[in-house]
C-alpha cells in the first residue's frame, strides 16, 4: 500500500508522538509498504525531503511558531497532494487543520488520535485557539473512516474522543523489545553513574521526557525536597530536551524550586536511544509525574519496565493503565506531592512492586503488533470493508 501520514513534528524532533509515528512507519516499510511523511520544516537545516531508513519524509516550510503549534499555510496543500496518490492517509493528532484535510480526504482518512490540545496561553486568544482546534477536531473525527487510539481508558475520558467510540479502535503503540537482557546494558555498567556524577551505593529517581509543563516536574521536584529529609542516599536525574521544544521549556522556572537540593539533582539533557537504555537500567524506580491529559500513555514507563525498573505514574487516564495492568510500581492522584513522595519511597526502599519478564510485560499490556494491527485496519479502509 501507498501510505501517507501527516502529524506537525517528525524525527530529529524528540517527542512521545513522534518516536510512536516513527516506530510505526518504519515497521511499516520493513512490511513492504510505501511510507510518505508530511510534517513541518521546523528547523531550515533540515532538507525539505530525503528518505530516511526507507520512509520519505516531506517537510513544509515554517513561518512562524504560535504557542506549540507550527504555522504553515503549505501544509494543507501538501498533505493533500501526497493523499491523492496513496491509498490511505494516516493523521497524527492534534492537529488544527484536521477538518480542511478530511474535508476532501476523509474517504481514506485513518486518525491516530494521540492526546487532547492544551496551549501554553490560557488567555482570550489561547482559549479561542483551543476552541477552534476543537471544533476542527470534531469535524474529522466525523467525517474518518476510523479513529485508532493507545488505550480505551484514555479514550472514553477525553473532551472529544469519548462521543466517537463507536468509530474506534484500540491499536497499543509501538514499543520494541529489547535488544539486550535485563542485566547487560549497551554500554558499561557504571556508565550513566559516571556520567550524572552520582556516588556510589547511592539510591536515584528518574524521570526522561521533554522538560514541559504538563510532566509535572515540579511536583517531582518537592516530593524529592520531601524525600531528602529522610534519606541522605537519594538523587534525581532528569533526562529530557530543554533546548527544542515547541511551545518552550520551563527548565528555568524549575531552577527555582532546587533550593536546598541542588547538590543532589542532575539535568543530563537528550540521550541517544543507547544512553536511554544506560539510563533506565541505572536508576532504581521512573517517575511519571504528568499532570495533563497531554499524557496519554507514556511509552516511557514500559521501557523503564522492560529494563527491569518499576515505575510510580500519575492517575492519567491511559497513563495508569500500564501500572495497574503489570503491577510493576504504583500509581498515584495527579498534583499530590506527598502521594507521589510515599509511593517513590515505597518503591525504592521499600520494594513495593511486582517484578515482570519482557515476556509477561509484551502479554499484559498486549503489545508488539503495532504495524501488523495498522497494516489489518489499512487494507479494511482500502477494500471498504467494515472497521
Amino acid at each position: 500500500m501507498k501510505i501517507v501520514v501527516a502529524l506537525y513534528y517528525y524525527e530529529p524532533y524528540l517527542s512521545g508522538l513522534s518516536v510512536y509515528t516513527r516506530r510505526l512507519a518504519e515497521g511499516l516499510v520493513e512490511r513492504g509498504h510505501d511510507v510518505t511523511i508530511v510534517t513541518s520544516r521546523f528547523d531550515d537545516a533540515l532538507a525539505r525531503d530525503e528518505v530516511v531508513r526507507g520512509v520519505r519524509v516531506r517537510r513544509v516550510p515554517v513561518w512562524f511558531q504560535l504557542d506549540k503549534g507550527a504555522i504553515m499555510p503549505g501544509f494543507v496543500p501538501a498533505v493533500l497532494r501526497a493523499a491523492r496518490e496513496a491509498d490511505v492517509l494516516n493523521l497524527h493528532m492534534p492537529m488544527a487543520e484536521a477538518s480542511a484535510v478530511t474535508l476532501w480526504a476523509g474517504r481514506k482518512t485513518v486518525v491516530t488520535y494521540h492526546c487532547d490540545v492544551r496551549l501554553n496561553s490560557r488567555g482570550i486568544l489561547g482559549r479561542g485557539l483551543e476552541a477552534a482546534i476543537f471544533a476542527s477536531t470534531r469535524m474529522a473525527l466525523r467525517r474518518a473512516r476510523v479513529v485508532v487510539t493507545q488505550s480505551f481508558d484514555y479514550a472514553a475520558n477525553t473532551r472529544v474522543l469519548r462521543h466517537f467510540l463507536d468509530k474506534t479502535v484500540v491499536i497499543p503503540p509501538p514499543i520494541p523489545r529489547p535488544a539486550v537482557s535485563a542485566d547487560a546494558g549497551g554500554l558499561a555498567p557504571g556508565y550513566f553513574r559516571h556520567r550524572a556524577q552520582v556516588p556510589a551505593g547511592a539510591r536515584t529517581i528518574g524521570f526522561v521526557g521533554r522538560i514541559v509543563y504538563e510532566k509535572g516536574i515540579d511536583f517531582l521536584i518537592h516530593a524529592f525536597h520531601d524525600l531528602c529529609k529522610r534519606h541522605d542516599d537519594l538523587y534525581l536525574v532528569v533526562a529530557g530536551d530543554y533546548q527544542h521544544v515547541a511551545g518552550g521549556s520551563v527548565k528555568s522556572s524549575l531552577m527555582r524550586y532546587l533550593s536546598g537540593a541542588e547538590e543532589r539533582v542532575r539535568f543530563v539533557g537528550r540521550l541517544s536511544d543507547e544512553e536511554l537504555d544506560a539510563f533506565y537500567r541505572f536508576v532504581d524506580v521512573l517517575a511519571l509525574p504528568s499532570i495533563d491529559p497531554l499524557e496519554a500513555y507514556g511509552m516511557v514507563q514500559v521501557e523503564a519496565m522492560l529494563a527491569g525498573t518499576p515505575v510510580v505514574a500519575t492517575d492519567l487516564p491511559g497513563v495508569r493503565t500500564v501500572v495497574q495492568r503489570t503491577d510493576m510500581g504504583r500509581v498515584v492522584p495527579r498534583r499530590d506531592v506527598h502521594a507521589l513522595a510515599q509511593a517513590l519511597e515505597g518503591v525504592v526502599y521499600g520494594g513495593e512492586f511486582e517484578t515482570r519478564t519482557p515476556d509477561e510485560i509484551f502479554h499484559r499490556l498486549d503489545l508488539g503488533e503495532t504495524p501488523a494491527l495498522y497494516e489489518d485496519l489499512f487494507r479494511k479502509v482500502v477494500d471498504g470493508a467494515p472497521v
